[in-house]
């Protein structure tokens, strides 16, 4: 039996629908992409390739191991 003294919880709440975001294009991803290394390539000069691997990395959501950098 439950104490009197304690309150009953809330019933359980419909959960939120998802918010539908436009979708972009692959031609959209790869001109957002390239401004955001243009951008970063004028503090780090020379290292387009090992920028891009980095990008790559953090839209993917995975890891990035940088060695003699």
């Amino acid at each position: 039996m439950s104490d009197p003294a304690e309150p009953t919880p809330p019933p359980p709440t419909e959960p939120a629908a998802p918010v539908q975001q436009p979708r972009m294009t692959i031609a959209e991803v790869r001109d957002q992409a390239n401004r955001i290394l243009d951008e970063v390539n004028k503090l780090v000069v020379g290292k387009r390739h090992l920028l891009q691997n980095i990008l790559i990395g953090l839209l993917s959501g995975g890891h990035i191991l940088l060695e003699g950098v």
